[in-house]
């Protein structure tokens, strides 16, 4: 997630109301319990392109080379992992089912921001509070021995939307780990529809409710891990195959990637953000290349952040550009974005992205090509990050990527990708599509009459 100039945590992940696909899902491992996340947001292609343009004040000073190392590095056997199932849907996002007073939600892990809440039974707003995912009873946490309402309020703002309400305190499961942290219900919620709530695995600098209540409430800083197993890993599934996304906490996958891993040292405590200064792209078939992003050193070192919170990869304006005309695009004024062939999905070329090293990451056509609800596709690769490029889920379907904390660094494997045969059956289930770019206009327009509601309903909570 992105900060606003105001400093505000931000989601570029704005969601269109759509339900929640859920197939038949695979059988426990026996060797290790495996949190699968499943993307069960329908993202709008128009919301989340308009958060990422929204996205523009982030960047860092530091600059760090980065590393190769083998994948065997990465993991620790002596510990034991926990993952949890994500469902896709429509390759915009997937979510994770999290336990909180006995009871299941669907939430999205997003590793562009670091507070973690959920839409409230008391939730008024837009659409987002009835979105058909389960919400939070206040009574029933109420009337909890396990749950303490923290007598403070909170609100934070995301790119295209955000969320207000009381705090409170108590245990937050996500398979076999457990931890006890703050978290916000949404009393008011605008743009947020799709999910449950969202937890952010983001660093602490980037919680708006560590502001609020004085101490750190990252659900994964808490859940007791020693210092070698301090790592997530992130597979996130194709929808054309049918298959389900997986997070992995305190330990890597190894079956969902292959080769070896591109290490790259974090330049900034806050995002998962590193440097990629000398970092080119390339489109074979139509000759053409260039930096992403100004090829300077120091403070003017270009900048990235991994994020699971982001459905597209937002790269420089001239790159972005330069890319999507090389690979035949037509920018559209109206949507903002370059339009493409929905048929070229499979026949246009992979954008390659280049390291300073000559570490080489390829972005297949049939990840960057997106479908716009209406028969017109889009490319997923987006202008907007001269000062702070981010690397979203279009990414991580081509590359596992794991989050190191105890090494402070975050890495990049080829992704393997598996079928199953629920493709039919949760292609057919997914007819409903995901809403247009079209739609950010109003969501954009918006935004600063919502952000004073949402600082309205705070004054309101506080006085109460």
């Amino acid at each position: 997630m992105r900060t606003t100039p105001s400093g505000f945590a931000t989601v570029a992940c704005l969601l269109a109301s759509a339900s929640l696909v859920t197939a038949a899902r695979p059988a426990t491992a026996t060797t290790a319990t495996t949190v699968s996340v499943s993307k069960a947001y329908a993202k709008s292609h128009a919301h989340h392109l308009a958060g990422l343009h929204l996205a523009r004040a982030k960047y860092s000073d530091a600059s760090m080379p980065f590393l190769m190392a083998s994948a065997a590095d990465a993991s620790d056997s002596s510990v034991a992992s926990t993952s949890q199932v994500l469902d896709n849907e429509h390759d915009f996002m997937w979510s994770c089912n999290v336990t909180l007073n006995g009871q299941e939600y669907p939430i999205d892990l997003d590793t562009g921001s670091a507070d973690t809440w959920f839409i409230s039974s008391f939730c008024t707003g837009d659409k987002s509070c009835k979105n058909g995912h389960p919400t939070i009873n206040v009574t029933d946490l109420l009337s909890s021995d396990s749950y303490t309402f923290m007598n403070k309020s909170w609100y934070t703002t995301y790119g295209t939307g955000g969320v207000a309400g009381p705090l409170y305190w108590g245990p937050i499961s996500i398979g076999a780990y457990t931890a006890n942290v703050s978290f916000g219900l949404g009393f008011i919620v605008f743009q947020m529809t799709g999910a449950s709530g969202l937890m952010g695995l983001g660093y602490e600098s980037l919680s708006n409710i560590n502001e609020f209540n004085g101490f750190n409430s990252n659900w994964f800083d808490n859940i007791g891990l020693p210092s070698s197993s301090q790592l997530f890993g992130f597979y996130l599934s194709n929808s054309a195959d049918g298959d389900y996304g997986e997070v992995t906490f305190g330990g890597v996958d190894g079956a969902r990637y292959t080769g070896d891993i591109t290490w790259m040292p974090l330049s900034s405590a806050t995002y998962w953000q590193y440097n990629i200064s000398g970092w080119t792209w390339s489109v074979a078939a139509a000759q053409a290349g260039g930096f992403i992003g100004s090829n300077g050193t120091g403070s003017a070192a270009p900048q990235a952040i991994s994020d699971t919170g982001t459905t597209m990869l937002m790269v420089s304006n001239e790159a972005a550009d330069s890319i999507n005309l090389a690979i035949g695009g037509t920018y559209n004024k109206t949507l903002g974005a370059y339009a493409v062939d929905c048929t070229a999905a499979a026949s246009l070329p992979d954008v390659v992205f280049t390291t300073s090293d000559g570490v080489e990451l390829s972005i297949k056509a049939s990840t960057y090509v997106f479908p716009n609800g209406d028969g017109t596709c889009f490319s997923g690769i987006v202008g907007g990050g001269d000062r702070l490029q981010i690397w979203g889920d279009m990414f991580t379907r081509n590359y596992y990527t794991i989050y190191d904390k105890a090494n402070a660094r975050v890495g990049f494997a080829e992704a393997v990708h598996t079928t199953s045969s629920t493709s039919a059956s949760a292609s057919a289930s997914k007819s409903k599509a995901p809403g247009s770019f079209a739609q950010a206009a109003a969501g954009v327009a918006e935004k600063s009459s919502k952000k004073k509601a949402l600082k309205g309903l705070w004054a309101h909570l506080d006085d109460a």
